[in-house]
């Protein structure tokens, strides 16, 4: 059981940490879909073909990074345990 005090007082931080991170994330996340967006269009203006191969090898290389990231992850897992 809590008292209402205590409650107003973890709900107030809760709002204040989700609306910073909604003026934090939504903004930054706006502004790289923006820079990507206008950046495949200049690499299309400068070389079609060269913009073509890069949009089909992009999801390729995003794949295998994260595939490896977390084969990382696992192996450093395994190293903190030995030391």
């Amino acid at each position: 059981a809590y008292h209402s005090g205590e409650l107003v007082n973890r709900l107030t931080g809760d709002i204040n940490i989700i609306n910073s991170n909604i003026l934090d994330v939504v903004p930054a996340f706006v502004m790289l879909v923006t820079s990507v967006a206008f950046s495949f269009v200049a690499m299309m203006k400068l070389d079609l073909q060269l913009a073509l191969i890069c949009l089909g090898l992009g999801p390729v290389v995003i794949v295998t990074s994260m595939l490896y990231g977390r084969k990382m992850k696992k192996l450093h897992k395994i190293n903190l345990i030995f030391y």
